[in-house]
């Protein structure tokens, strides 16, 4: 039976942790079934592993295999999966409904080798069996590989079954963060210019500001914060005029599932796009 240290889930109700106690535990069972001998190690990642992690937090994971995983695993991991609690997405359609943190799984099955080998630019990247939050299929996605993972994984990984994750892949090197880091920017500026309404969506306005706090914060530091860490961080030292956006942002976390279907300020929308460009322009010397 999985569990978690008060440091990790002290924010969290009684019931709270003992639901995501069984969840955990099920998670280890199962996958040990589904897998048989090629289960190697699983591990808690995310939000949770960096301390952050909340009643708002996906239950973000990462499973290591020995080896390749056969048709015939797959089979079992999805009939596993399929079984959730619900869908998360009906949280938006239904304010009154309390899903468990089943339907907050996120995560992928990863093989050993594979976990080993440094991460890689983004068209080059293997793809892994990966869970979505508020999923019940696997899809073969890169999600999870990379650099930002592994070093989670090996420096604040918690371990649900297994070995020490400091003894599956060497330390990932902080240039390789920053580079990451960096791609990643430019990345999501391409996305969103190419359709540049998406940023109406209450959700991904606020999830934009976040995620590009994180990876400025690991651009400048070389490390790995959660969202939150990483955004009262641009809060304080990036440019004073994108301090009121990143506080806004912060503050609108709880519940964002409630947000899924509703329409972001338009004023905060024009300064995300100006505060995304800012952030690909301190990228550029490491592209």
């Amino acid at each position: 039976m999985v569990k978690l240290n008060d440091n990790v889930v002290g924010e969290l109700t009684p019931a709270r942790r003992a639901d995501l106690d069984s969840v955990l535990s099920d998670l280890v069972v199962e996958t040990q079934e589904a897998l048989a001998g090629n289960f190697l190690g699983a591990y808690l990642v995310g939000s949770f592993a960096l301390g952050a992690g909340d009643q708002h937090s996906d239950v973000d994971f990462l499973v290591i295999t020995r080896e390749g995983i056969s048709a015939l695993q797959i089979d079992g991991l999805r009939e596993f999966h399929r079984a959730g609690s619900g869908n998360i997405r009906e949280r938006a359609l239904r304010p009154d409904l309390r899903l468990g943190w089943a339907d907050h799984l996120e995560g992928s099955y990863v093989p050993d080798d594979d976990i080993r080998r440094p991460a890689t630019a983004d068209v080059d990247r293997d793809r892994w069996w990966y869970l979505d939050n508020g999923s019940r299929e696997l899809v073969l996605s890169d999600h999870d590989n990379t650099a930002v993972t592994r070093w989670v994984l090996r420096e604040r990984g918690i371990t649900l079954a297994g070995p020490r994750p400091w003894t599956l892949l060497d330390p990932v090197p902080r240039d390789a963060l920053r580079q990451e880091a960096a791609g990643r920017l430019a990345h999501w500026r391409a996305e969103l210019r190419a359709d540049p309404d998406s940023l109406a969506n209450a959700w991904l306005q606020q999830h934009v500001v976040l995620a590009f706090c994180r990876a400025r914060y690991t651009m400048e530091t070389g490390r790995v914060a959660s969202k939150s860490a990483a955004g009262a961080w641009g809060a304080e030292h990036l440019d004073a005029r994108w301090r009121e956006l990143i506080s806004r942002a912060i503050a609108d976390r709880p519940d964002p599932w409630e947000r899924l279907h509703r329409t972001a300020d338009a004023t905060l929308v024009g300064v995300t796009v100006e505060f995304v460009e800012d952030g690909c322009r301190a990228a550029e010397p490491r592209l």
